[in-house]
């Protein structure tokens, strides 16, 4: 069996990308927009290798959607997704539908805007895929440079070619005036290895800094990602994969998929740091979320992030925990105003100077291969590992304490953190001994100023 050629469907507005895509699997899938090119004959291996990784990663996301932004087809990632789709026919099952979002400079195509990008979705149709295509407008990009990177920065990028680098400097501005997202990435294992990669980046020697075209890629994916997101619409799961990639991709993971303010389930993507081969090919870390992995390998890397995190947490002499609620994808206004009360939290009583450390887990064990809404007796375990050391700082001459987060109308009321706090009671952290602190929040407002204790 072999792939049936489609007609390309042309979605003109967001309402109609949203009613798509609403209770549905979406994967946007993006890396290297080439491929090896004459493969030589030692390098066939790897590109095997990468192909099969590859078609088994989107498998096993299980998506009923893919999405690309608006690249046109070529031998890089595109291979993939062809692949995938190979690999469907022959077992005999559906072929996702792919939607191509094509930004454009108004907020809808001109007509030669309209014959142009037509002219390229059909090159994706011509491999056998049905497409669908959606319009982004290039205003929601610019917004979008000047939120993720700061106020002005796309003007500053304004008259540049496109590779041109040095215009904007990430770490160059002192830590409290840096973006939000570059300020809480260090705060987990996949985020730490961003930064050094981002460090890397504004150090070496050849190819300093990130070129203009980045930023504007950067953007670009925010938006798409906000884009597929009607207001009650959204996708059931919302998933990004990306095949090696370039300083596009290191920022886009960096600001979104694995940061851990921005909402996005760590859980649901995956960076897999493929090469061609060329010297030029930037070294990704990688990232694989529990919905690319086996269940055997979620367990086991869910061992091996919670060890790592557990022998970090052993060198304060004062260690804090936060119990909150939790706040992946899709969490309600309550839920994001506690997840703002505990960032605050962490940062108003953590000096690592003094060894005082607070810990929250929504920031810090996010990037695990576990789901605390399906899994909620594993995620209680692994809090209670970390309430276990607190312990120990206490036996040994620390002040440690747990923060205990409540609704201001329905108190602790979910079942995780009522047996979080039931714990920390029997271990002895309580009101009475002054380690044991409630802290206020409502659906939009945090009720009560945090103040170090």
């Amino acid at each position: 069996m072999s792939l049936e050629t489609h007609e390309v469907r042309i979605l003109e507005t967001a309402e109609e990308v949203w009613e798509l895509l609403c209770g549905r699997r979406v994967l946007h899938v993006k890396g290297f927009g080439s491929g090896f090119g004459d493969v030589p004959k030692e390098q066939m291996s790897a590109q095997g290798q990468q192909d099969e990784a590859a078609v088994k990663a989107i498998k096993r996301f299980r998506p009923d959607y893919l999405v690309v932004d608006g690249d046109p087809w070529g031998s890089g990632f595109q291979r993939y997704i062809k692949a995938y789709a190979e690999a469907q026919v022959r077992g005999g099952l559906a072929v996702p539908e792919l939607v191509w979002v094509k930004s454009i400079k108004g907020s809808s195509p001109t007509p030669e805007e309209r014959e142009k990008n037509y002219k390229k979705a059909c090159e994706w149709a011509g491999q056998g895929l049905a497409v669908s295509v959606s319009w982004l407008a290039e205003a929601t990009i610019s917004a979008g440079v000047d939120r993720l990177f700061g106020a002005g920065c796309w003007e500053k990028l304004q008259g540049q070619k496109f590779d041109f680098r040095g215009a904007v400097r990430l770490l160059e501005a002192a830590e409290p005036d840096r973006p939000e997202w570059l300020r809480g990435l260090r705060r987990t294992a996949p985020g730490r290895e961003m930064y050094l990669a981002i460090e890397t980046v504004e150090s070496r020697s050849e190819n300093r800094y990130f070129e203009k075209c980045s930023f504007e890629n950067v953007a670009k994916g925010n938006s798409i990602y906000q884009h597929l997101r009607g207001e009650g619409r959204e996708p059931a799961v919302q998933g990004a994969v990306s095949f090696g990639g370039g300083e596009s991709v290191l920022l886009e993971f960096a600001t979104l998929y694995l940061f851990p303010g921005s909402g996005f389930d760590a859980g649901q993507a995956a960076l897999f740091p493929f090469s061609r081969g060329r010297p030029s090919d930037p070294t990704l870390p990688s990232h694989e979320g529990r919905a690319f992995i086996s269940e055997v390998q979620s367990r086991a890397e869910l061992q091996n992030s919670l060890d790592l995190v557990l022998q970090g947490l052993r060198h304060h002499s004062t260690l804090n925990l936060i119990c909150s609620p939790w706040c992946g994808a899709g969490a309600s206004e309550a839920q994001k105003a506690a997840a703002q009360l505990a960032a605050t939290i962490q940062e108003s009583n953590t000096d690592i100077n003094k060894s005082v450390y607070t810990f929250n887990p929504n920031q810090e064990l996010c990037h695990l291969t576990l789901d605390p809404k399906e899994r909620p007796e594993e995620w209680i375990q692994m809090w209670l590992k970390v309430l276990a050391l607190c312990k120990e700082c206490n036996a040994k001459g620390g002040d440690s304490k747990v923060y205990v987060l409540r609704h201001a109308r329905r108190g602790v009321s979910n079942y995780s953190q009522l047996a979080q706090l039931d714990e920390a009671t029997k271990l002895g952290f309580t009101e009475k001994k002054g380690n044991l602190h409630f802290l206020t929040y409502s659906d939009d407002v945090v009720k009560q100023r945090i103040s170090t204790y």
